[in-house]
């Protein structure tokens, strides 16, 4: 009869370069990252902040995101800017914005403001996570083709109506402030 030896198995060895906090938490996520991974409201809610951060630039910022808010998500209010302000629109989408994307957008602006809801914004921003694609950003550089852009683009997203108003606003007041809305 022979008689069994045991031997003792190895410790595994100990991962090299992981600190402890990386056992309950998981790799760390680059700031660019982290901000992808949040739902749209977390991203208008840091939005929000970000805006609101340089504390002496606006009189206001008022968030007005989600249903009803007009195409308005961050409104600020210029400090001396006889009732001038700046619309933030977030847009927190998986890929980089298209000009599919705005032109919505930019027909809220038409038909509020051409209805006297509020006046056109000094400043326009569209705020992406992903960016503008290179085909918006083509566009964004020629401030002078938006509003037929949008007058193109708005045949049977409203009605007849609001197709009219985002027409006649495209070539008023808003016309002249989208030169410095980019």
């Amino acid at each position: 009869m022979t008689k069994a030896t045991t031997v003792p198995l190895p410790s595994p060895p100990a991962p090299e370069g992981v600190p402890a906090d990386a056992v309950l938490t998981g790799p760390s996520i680059p700031a660019i990252d982290r901000i992808k991974l949040f739902s749209s409201e977390q991203w208008e809610e840091f939005v929000l902040e970000w805006v609101d951060s340089p504390r002496g630039q606006y009189a206001s910022v008022d968030r007005c995101g989600g249903a009803g808010d007009l195409g308005r998500d961050i409104v600020t209010t210029v400090k001396d800017g006889k009732g001038g302000w700046h619309n933030y629109q977030c847009k927190h989408y998986k890929e980089s914005l298209k000009p599919s994307d705005i032109w919505i957008e930019l027909g809220k602006l038409a038909f509020y403001s051409k209805r006297g809801d509020y006046t056109c914004p000094l400043r326009y921003y569209f705020i992406a996570p992903q960016g503008a694609g290179t085909k918006l950003t083509n566009l964004l550089k020629k401030p002078d083709e938006l509003p037929a852009g949008l007058i193109a683009n708005w045949k049977g997203r409203g009605s007849q109506k609001d197709a009219g108003t985002a027409s006649s606003a495209g070539s008023t007041s808003c016309r002249r402030s989208s030169r410095r809305w980019v």
